[in-house]
């Protein structure tokens, strides 16, 4: 890594934190705000980090609740004069919601001074001292005003290395920088961009809502019209049984030659549950079309994961038919009455 110096750092004792200074001029680089603006605060009147901490990030919270974007960074210096106490460069859109100095300004009854006379603290805003910085008619103002090339620029990339000078800096304490984290929006993702398992387990569930609509009415047309319907049944299962297996091919889904790998053990458990005795039933397949069109499907909902639920259809005979493992294995149904 390149070291850097500035002129600033130079006065005081030279580059404390190489890495830290660089993250915080990429934060004013790659910064996409329409009219940003870079403020350097300055808090005192605590020995607490904690009090520093609640102060900054009350403050960032007031500006985007009144919809003003923002990032920071900040560190915790310690001198005879202040003691311990915290510098701010707070990066914001003006171009957005509210008036930042509304809430950044020197006044009697403002937010910020109110806030911080709770705990017993003080802030300064220190300005930044190059001319190009000032108004046309020469005053001074509380911020600089980042442009997207030229010496405006350029000046904030040295202006902001005030935070990482050597001096005042205490090695021993715990952490010295703090920083805002990015914020990510949480916009949901179009049907198109979702897995495809995900996709899969939708498509499935709408033929099995359609398959149980035909087991329900064929259940309750009688013995007559019950040999009709479960024949289109059984086409429909069929249809159903392979597509899922080559939707789910390369998801992870699938569950080919799964019996290889079994231990003895685990097949002596899956038999004794299946009540076959010595019997290796892994491979048995039930007749669910014979089955379901003697008895009555319920359907239940699963949730699987934030925003996607699978539909299992229950029946007394045939077990328990779940979309997402491999159709060879179901419970194979005991002696009824």
């Amino acid at each position: 890594m390149k070291k850097e110096e500035t002129v600033i750092t130079l006065k005081n004792g030279g580059m404390h934190s190489q890495t830290n200074y660089r993250k915080c001029k990429e934060m004013i680089l790659h910064n996409e705000y329409d009219m940003p603006r870079l403020y350097h605060l300055v808090f005192t009147g605590s020995q607490h980090e904690a009090d520093y901490l609640y102060i900054i990030n009350a403050l960032a919270k007031k500006l985007r609740d009144n919809k003003v974007p923002c990032k920071w960074k900040a560190c915790l210096e310690v001198d005879e004069a202040k003691g311990l106490h915290l510098h701010l460069m707070l990066l914001l859109d003006a171009n957005q919601g509210g008036r930042p100095d509304n809430w950044i300004r020197y006044s009697e009854n403002g937010w910020l001074v109110l806030l911080l006379k709770e705990r017993g603290m003080g802030f300064n805003i220190s300005q930044p001292q190059n001319k190009i910085h000032r108004t046309k008619l020469g005053k001074k103002q509380n911020y600089a005003y980042i442009t997207k090339s030229g010496p405006k620029l350029e000046d904030a990339l040295i202006w902001c290395s005030y935070l990482y000078k050597k001096r005042s800096k205490d090695d021993s304490m715990k952490t010295i920088y703090h920083s805002s984290r990015e914020r990510v929006s949480k916009s949901p993702l179009p049907i198109a961009a979702l897995p495809a398992a995900m996709e899969s387990v939708t498509t499935q569930t709408e033929t099995k809502e359609q398959n149980e609509e035909q087991f329900a009415a064929s259940h309750e047309a009688g013995s007559g019209s019950q040999s009709t319907a479960a024949g289109e049944s059984a086409g429909a299962s069929t249809i159903t049984t392979a597509s899922s297996i080559t939707a789910l091919v390369g998801t992870g889904c699938e569950n080919l030659d799964a019996s290889t790998n079994r231990t003895s053990s685990t097949k002596t458990e899956d038999q004794r549950r299946r009540g076959t005795g010595g019997t290796d039933t892994h491979y048995a397949e039930v007749n669910l079309v014979g089955l379901v069109g003697q008895f009555p499907l319920q359907s239940y909902r699963f949730l699987m994961s934030k925003g996607v639920e699978t539909r299992e259809l229950v029946n007394p005979a045939a077990g328990v038919y779940n979309c997402l493992t491999d159709v060879r294995q179901f419970y194979t149904p005991g002696p009824t009455a």
